[in-house]
């Protein structure tokens, strides 16, 4: 391996914490490209959007990154290792649906994500059962639900639900989380608290996110930076700073975040019409 190479690896280590290269992905067995030519940096402790029209390839990047879909061609790189399978034990997901498992509490939930990460350490430094299920409970505590731990799953409303999840998403020891539309499925109100919440807690610990949204509301009130991908195949089609300080709320967004929601929806409108060029056997229009 070349000095070059070695030196390029050693910046990725100490400035990136997620390096995607030219990332194309064609669906197995067919000529649909979904992706062509995304490259990406998300730094340590950033908090990254990614938005783009509906189908338009969002959900394909992020489980690449994970390593649930392996990319036609480019490389994804975390923490400056090759992403060449599921990256469970070095990132957090957190999805949609709450996922969580329903013969188990809400306590139960979290505390069996705090028992997988203690079985990643050395045995030598691992919590003790009771040690497991304290940090449980504090983790529950911290999303809200202190007074709920017994409660099944069936019990819960879906913010509640969500709330579990988050808990469980943030026992996981990891510097990375992966987030695909988390709060999509809530209403306003509920929305915005577990937003703030996880806001809350994010700017504590200051992980680095790569959160997947259609809403570009959410987008500007979460993040520092904001990926607008489009085409057919996506591509990314601006990287935008978001400069507004923090910390932020909706009503922040509305006063100050009015021209960049307008720049970002006109930019989605417009990628939206244009042609779809996915498959290799499209023909253009003279």
């Amino acid at each position: 391996m070349s000095m070059g190479v070695r030196a390029h690896e050693t910046a990725v280590l100490a400035d990136e914490a997620v390096a995607i290269r030219r990332l194309s992905y064609r669906y197995p067995g067919t000529d649909t490209n979904v992706l062509e030519g995304v490259s990406i940096s998300v730094k340590r402790g950033e908090l990254l959007s990614i938005v783009g029209p509906s189908g338009g390839g969002k959900t394909t990047l992020l489980n690449c990154i994970a390593g649930f879909m392996q990319p036609s061609s480019g490389e994804i790189c975390i923490d400056g290792k090759l992403v060449e399978g599921v990256v469970a034990g070095r990132a957090a997901f957190m999805f949609a649906r709450d996922t969580l498992l329903p013969w188990r509490s809400a306590l139960g939930n979290v505390e069996l994500a705090v028992r997988l990460r203690e079985r990643l350490k050395p045995r030598s430094t691992r919590l003790t059962g009771s040690q497991i299920v304290g940090d449980a409970r504090a983790l529950i505590a911290r999303v809200g639900l202190k007074g709920y731990e017994d409660y099944r799953i069936e019990e819960l409303s879906q913010g509640m639900r969500q709330r579990v999840a988050l808990a469980r998403t943030l026992a996981m020891d990891v510097s990375l989380i992966l987030m695909d539309e988390p709060f999509g499925a809530l209403d306003a109100q509920t929305r915005v608290a577990i937003q703030n919440e996880f806001l809350s807690v994010w700017e504590k610990q200051r992980r680095s996110v790569i959160l997947i949204t259609h809403d570009v509301g959410e987008a500007i009130l979460m993040s520092d930076r904001i990926i607008v991908l489009g085409g057919r195949p996506a591509g990314v089609i601006a990287d935008i700073e978001v400069k507004l300080a923090r910390p932020r709320n909706a009503a922040t967004i509305h006063a100050d975040g009015s021209e960049l929601f307008t720049e970002i929806w006109s930019m989605l409108d417009a990628a939206s019409r244009k042609p779809d060029l996915s498959t290799t056997n499209v023909e253009l229009p003279k």
